[in-house]
């Protein structure tokens, strides 16, 4: 059952949904603005949600390839592609950016008017839950020496040599 050990993913993610949702219901009803500003909400959450989805797919996409080319260039020991692939990480500008949008998200559902505590209950956990899991992905698929799907430092050590291994650990330090 290796699929289990992903489910560490989704602790963290489901940790700050829960703490989201408690303050969506403790601040939710005090700052709802009028039914008549939700196509203002509407237009803002779709521009949002647009740039934030299409900025997350591009970099788990990116992630997922060249995890997969680390893998590739384990098999076929191939250096170059493995130091090329292995070192490269997530823009911190791009993950603020991710951040901020994500922000954005959980300000726009704190203000947001929803006829039932329960719906926006349901709805603030459901967003940040996905966007913090996403922001979990990413992180996962950066780093190949750490998280779930990490890669054997012994295996690069045997294959491309300890100074090989050293450089791009190294790399995840700073």
């Amino acid at each position: 059952m290796m699929w289990l050990k992903y489910y560490s993913l989704a602790i963290m993610p489901s940790v700050i949904a829960t703490f989201a949702a408690l303050i969506w219901t403790l601040l939710g009803p005090l700052l709802q603005v009028p039914n008549s500003d939700v196509e203002v909400f509407n237009s803002v959450f779709g521009i949002v949600g647009l740039a934030h989805g299409l900025i997350a797919s591009m970099q788990i996409n990116r992630g997922y390839n060249q995890q997969q080319k680390i893998q590739i260039a384990l098999f076929l020991k191939d250096e170059r592609m493995f130091k090329e692939n292995a070192c490269i990480r997530i823009n911190p500008a791009i993950m603020f950016l991710l951040f901020i949008f994500s922000l954005i998200f959980f300000l726009l559902f704190l203000f947001f008017p929803f006829e039932s505590m329960k719906t926006g209950i349901v709805a603030v956990w459901a967003v940040v839950f996905v966007l913090y899991f996403l922001w979990k992905v990413a992180q996962e698929l950066f780093n190949p020496y750490k998280g779930v799907h990490k890669i054997s430092q012994d295996e690069v050590q045997e294959k491309f040599g300890v100074e090989v291994l050293r450089e791009t650990l190294e790399n995840f330090r700073r």
